[in-house]
């Protein structure tokens, strides 16, 4: 959180000297521009919301490397015909996700009967506006109402008392339009403008730099993006992989999620899971093996790791029954490794590996000599 108060703080101070031009309602404090800071001023003509401002503003450092959007908004709000401005500054991180609002001094936010948000007022927006799978998405301005005694405007109403039941545990309490209008800003034609420009910016140094990130948003972007860019594949895998051995399991599932569809159609891909897997999470483990079975087949060289980490007790004996799911007869008769592996299961000191490795045998009528 105090990251994203200094690069708030940036950039108000960077838009400083604007404020008069724009007609913007920037803090008293702002002053002067940090020097690893510099601002690219983007011109956007957003129909669906034509009293905002058209200036979308990106703050970058000194390597060029996006790390914050903002835009001032306006919304006209109408309630029982009386009529008056939002205004508050919305932020989106270096690769579009939601990340927080500003609103100028002496204009808070306001509920249906005038008062001002509340500090939980404040937290609890924030959290509606970071959610992306919020109902609010399927909604239409007529779904928040269940009478309708106010008067409406042609913008979209930001504040109405009127708040249907079911929706009051995920808008602020007499304020849905307000969360209403504020997400499908978040979400809506400036999202897409943004990921546009990002888009622009993508080569290998740019893609490899999010790829080393810290931060989840950036990695998950960066991996969503490599899906359209062939060409930057191959040459950033080394960074790929790497992030299966985070301690992030959460990264873990987003590269494995990115990886899969390429394992079997691309050896390189193939090959480095293979050499990557003994360091993986049990959790990865687990789900890259139940993608074998889902996909019934496996390499020789994954089937040999998987059948040696059985024998180091990196598996349980319940695992093995999946690997042997995914085994076919060739694997067997024509790969003397393998068939050693195996050969020493029947001898294992566990009776249920022993009974299970037989039965495995004898389905695929193979008899190996003890």
């Amino acid at each position: 959180m105090d990251k994203i108060k200094i690069l708030f703080s940036s950039f108000l101070i960077l838009i400083a000297p604007l404020a008069e031009k724009l007609s913007y309602h920037i803090n008293e404090n702002a002053r002067e521009a940090p020097d690893k800071f510099n601002i690219v001023t983007h011109y956007f003509d957003d129909k669906e919301d034509p009293l905002s401002s058209p200036e979308l503003f990106e703050l970058r450092d000194q390597e060029n490397i996006t790390l914050l959007f903002g835009r001032f908004i306006r919304k006209e709000v109408c309630i029982t015909g009386e009529c008056r401005m939002v205004q508050v500054w919305i932020f989106w991180d270096g690769v579009g996700q939601f990340l927080g609002l500003h609103t100028p001094d002496g204009h808070p936010l306001t509920k249906a009967d005038h008062l001002p948000f509340t500090s939980l007022d404040y937290e609890l927006l924030h959290s509606i506006l970071d959610d992306t799978a919020s109902i609010l998405k399927e909604l239409s301005p007529e779904d928040l109402i269940s009478s309708q005694p106010e008067t409406f405007s042609n913008n979209l109403d930001a504040i109405t008392s009127a708040t249907v039941s079911v929706l009051s545990d995920v808008v602020v309490k007499d304020a849905a339009y307000t969360c209403f209008a504020l997400w499908h800003t978040v979400y809506g034609p400036v999202r897409q403008e943004i990921l546009r420009i990002l888009r622009e910016k993508l080569d290998e140094s740019y893609l490899k730099h999010h790829l080393e990130s810290e931060h989840s948003n950036d990695i998950n972007w960066a991996l969503n993006e490599l899906k359209y860019l062939p060409e930057y594949q191959r040459k950033l895998l080394p960074q790929i992989i790497q992030l299966l051995s985070l301690s992030d399991v959460n990264v873990g599932h987003m590269t494995l999620n990115y990886l899969k569809p390429k394992i079997f159609g691309d050896s390189l891909v193939h090959d480095a899971v293979v050499s990557v897997f003994p360091k993986l999470s049990d959790e990865l483990k687990y789900e890259l093996l139940w993608h074998f079975v889902s996909e019934n087949r496996v390499s020789n060289e994954m089937l040999y790791t998987l059948l040696g980490m059985f024998e180091e007790g990196k598996f349980e004996p319940g695992h093995l029954r999946l690997i042997y799911g995914v085994i076919q007869r060739n694997q067997l008769t024509e790969n003397d490794k393998i068939r050693d592996q195996i050969t020493r299961l029947l001898d294992h000191e566990n009776s249920y590996v022993q009974t299970l490795t037989a039965k495995f045998l004898k389905d695929l009528d193979i008899k190996f000599p003890k």
